[in-house]
């Protein structure tokens, strides 16, 4: 199904293309998708980041999400994205296409107990938007609440398009200025 709705080579074209000259954190602030590899030179982690430099940093000192893999990260790579919305979707896609060990463990440590697919968050969504409850679908999925919570607001998996999803989590936002300018205007 993935590799139905995703160009496989071009993503491992890009992973092959990733950059490995890490910036300073003196230098200006990198905006990436970033990929660490244990000594086996398999990608143990995929992750996202508007700073790398300080990301990496926190996830070889253990002060990240990956503290049970930290000690076996032996290099990275990354590539530069300079928007947000880009990163969250090559993020979620190379999780997807890789399926490496320590975005697993991050989520089940959250108890989530398996990872979305594309077609999994658009059914998400589309329930969402027709008021299945939160809870229900988290169990459905085999996920945390937390991560429906995430995706209702629009915070992850925003690449993934639904009809009417935007508006939908906008509602409440335009009620709340629609309210307060017929208050404002009284």
């Amino acid at each position: 199904m993935f590799e139905d709705l995703v160009n496989v080579q071009k993503l491992q074209g890009m992973l092959n293309n990733a950059r490995t000259d890490i910036p300073k954190q003196n230098n200006k602030m990198v905006c990436a998708i970033y990929f660490l590899y244990n000594k086996k030179n398999e990608v143990i982690y995929v992750g996202k980041s508007n700073n790398l430099a300080l990301r990496l940093c926190q996830h070889r000192c253990g002060k990240a999400t990956t503290k049970d893999i930290y000690k076996e990260i032996a290099y990275s790579t990354y590539i530069e994205v300079e928007s947000a919305s880009w990163r969250t979707c090559l993020e979620g896609l190379f999780i997807q296409y890789l399926q490496p060990k320590g975005n697993g463990e991050v989520k089940n440590k959250r108890k989530s107990s398996k990872s979305l697919s594309v077609h999994n968050v658009r059914e998400i969504k589309t329930s969402l938007m027709t008021g299945e409850p939160p809870k229900f679908i988290a169990e459905k999925y085999g996920v945390a609440l937390d991560t429906i919570h995430k995706i209702s607001s629009g915070t992850t998996w925003k690449g993934i398009y639904v009809e009417g999803f935007d508006e939908w989590v906008n509602l409440p936002q335009r009620i709340k200025q629609l309210n307060s300018r017929n208050y404002n205007a009284a």
